[in-house]
């Protein structure tokens, strides 16, 4: 599968701003959206070759997953090609092995071009495989977990070269053998929105 080939405005690196704006699929949405705060993280987007941008994936995962686990909670990271992406991370004591594989993506410009207004969109669809790390001392290990995040973002040029993003990101369980993929769509547990602006640095 293709990686999502971004307009060449977003090459270089990035300070990503992002706020939570909008929360459903739990009772404490409310809570959680009223004490949320915009979390800070950086990323970059490199030349992919023949002149298309792409996103630093590796490096912008690990700056993502420290911002929002801590800065000890990312013991490794290998990013293999557009499509996967192997973590060891450390939350409460314990070591999991977090396999996020990119199982779909769809991109496309809307409206005029880039540089009159118009916008460019991208989805991508990701199961990730979580499952207690050997190395945290449990040698049953345990099952892994499965999560299903489909991720859609919708990108603008704003002021002063800023690029502004809005996403919504939809967590599903994971589907079993008897159910179609018709019903996927309600069994969408957990909906958000975000805020997203990319200042350029220097």
């Amino acid at each position: 599968m293709t990686d999502v080939i971004y307009p060449n405005y977003f090459l270089g690196s990035w300070t990503a701003t992002s706020t939570l704006t909008s929360i459903s699929g739990a009772p404490s949405s409310l809570r959680e959206l009223d004490e949320a705060k915009p979390i800070t993280y950086n990323v970059r987007f490199v030349d992919g070759g023949g002149g298309r941008v792409i996103a630093d994936r590796e490096y912008n995962s690990v700056n993502y997953a420290l911002s929002t686990l801590g800065k000890d909670a990312v013991l490794g990271y290998v990013q293999d090609g557009p499509n996967k992406g192997t973590a060891s991370i450390l939350a409460g004591g314990n070591v999991f092995d977090v396999v996020v594989l990119a199982v779909g993506r769809t991109q496309e410009n809307i409206g005029e071009d880039w540089e009159k207004g118009g916008c460019f969109r991208c989805a991508e669809n990701t199961r990730s495989v979580i499952s207690k790390s050997r190395s945290s001392g449990d040698a049953g290990g345990g099952g892994a977990a499965l999560s299903d995040v489909e991720t859609v973002s919708q990108w603008k040029l704003g002021e002063n070269g800023e690029i502004v993003g809005e996403q919504i990101s939809r967590g599903f369980g994971v589907p079993n053998e008897t159910q179609a993929i018709r019903e996927r769509s309600i069994l969408a547990k957990d909906v958000r929105g975000y805020e997203v602006v990319l200042r350029k640095r220097s």
